[in-house]
């Protein structure tokens, strides 16, 4: 038994021992993690923004299309002459 007690001492003592480079490396993480959040928080903000201009942009890419649909379906017809080639068959009589 005062062996087994030695062993658990020195456990300890090992332990106390290597207690402050523990605290000192989990200071060094979170030195690194806490910016990063930071970064990241920044980021998913930045995101949101742009989803929320990206549905904007989509719908007046939807709108334009439905303009440029109803603008091509008032454009003459290409196979007809235009009125300066009628115009111009009016005044030299050509056919």
């Amino acid at each position: 038994m005062p062996e087994r007690l030695a062993s658990l001492d020195r456990g300890l003592r090992d332990i106390v021992a290597a207690l402050p480079t523990l605290r000192d490396d989990l200071r060094r993480v979170r030195d690194t993690v806490e910016p990063q959040q930071q970064r990241v928080a920044v980021i998913e903000s930045a995101v949101s923004r742009m989803e929320v201009e990206l549905h904007g942009l989509s719908g007046a890419l939807t709108e334009l299309k439905a303009d440029a649909q109803d603008v091509t379906e008032h454009l003459p017809d290409p196979d007809e002459t235009g009125p300066l080639t009628r115009a111009r068959e009016l005044l030299t009589g050509d056919s």
